[in-house]
């Protein structure tokens, strides 16, 4: 037979779908930086903030991997530093 990409084999996702996972990773992001925010006023440094966050990651969304998590919070926290005036 002839070869075929596995990219053109994947499944393809509707509309609801993709609009859930953004809706879910909006979410995420908010509970990131609120956390992030929580943590700093608490008096915790960088890296105490850091890792409150993906403390808070792992909790409400478990099915994610530890370095998953702290890549999220990590995005998070620099696009926060990036708006910050």
């Amino acid at each position: 037979g002839e070869y075929v990409s596995p990219y053109l084999q994947r499944r393809l996702r509707d509309y609801e779908e993709v609009r859930q996972k953004q809706l879910s990773r909006q979410a995420l992001d908010a509970l990131i930086a609120a956390t992030l925010d929580d943590a700093k006023a608490a008096g915790h440094g960088p890296v105490g903030q850091i890792n409150l966050a993906t403390q808070a990651v792992l909790k409400s969304q478990p099915e994610i991997g530890a370095l998953d998590a702290l890549e999220a919070v990590e995005k998070v926290r620099r696009k926060i530093i990036d708006e910050t005036p």
